[in-house]
């Protein structure tokens, strides 16, 4: 029993493991590659030349997460998000939060 274990030990022993740099690797992708594979979108757009915004009656507004209507936001509360329509002046949804 114990030549079965030398004999092991001396044949498998000095085998090496695969060396990972031998394995094939895919070379890195190119910028331009990586650009063709990302999603297509475009930029948003910002508000008018003149810096004003359009609310429509159909715009939501949210007071603490909570539908309100825009006349009862208070002159201290902060927005927190603004989505906007494709032509970047017309405002679809505006978040607010109120100074507590």
């Amino acid at each position: 029993m114990i030549r079965l274990g030398v004999f092991f030990l001396a044949f498998c022993g000095p085998i090496q493991p695969v060396d990972a740099g031998t394995i094939l690797q895919k070379a890195p992708l190119s910028h331009a590659a990586v650009q063709t594979l990302r999603p297509n979108r475009t930029a948003p757009q910002a508000g008018a030349a003149d810096g004003s915004f359009e609310l429509t009656t159909e715009t939501e507004v949210l007071l603490d997460g909570k539908p309100c209507a825009y006349k009862k936001i208070p002159k201290d509360a902060v927005i927190l998000r603004v989505e906007l329509e494709e032509d970047g002046k017309t405002i679809l949804r505006i978040e607010f939060r109120s100074n507590k």
